[in-house]
């Protein structure tokens, strides 16, 4: 029902593997020594971010415009990329 309910299965032998998202699960894998993570994706879902719809909300969606831009500019982005393991 959770990452964290399938992680201590995991951890109580009661299962042998999970599947799930792959920023989650190498997450798991890198504080984890006793997990072993296979980057072998069975699906591929594009991430986002979801924002409040409204004008309201503009200055905010400017910001991460802007944030993403700027990483996107610097390599910031890339880096997260190769750190996370998306292809």
């Amino acid at each position: 029902s959770s990452y964290p309910a399938a992680q201590t299965l995991l951890d109580r032998s009661k299962v042998q593997a999970i599947a799930g998202d792959r920023i989650v699960l190498s997450n798991l894998a890198q504080h984890n020594s006793q997990y072993l993570f296979y980057p072998i994706p069975l699906t591929v879902q594009p991430l986002a971010i979801a924002l409040p719809k409204g004008v309201n909300y503009e200055s905010l969606r400017h910001a991460v415009n802007q944030t993403l831009q700027q990483w996107q500019r610097e390599g910031g982005l890339e880096t997260q990329r190769r750190r996370w393991g998306l292809p």
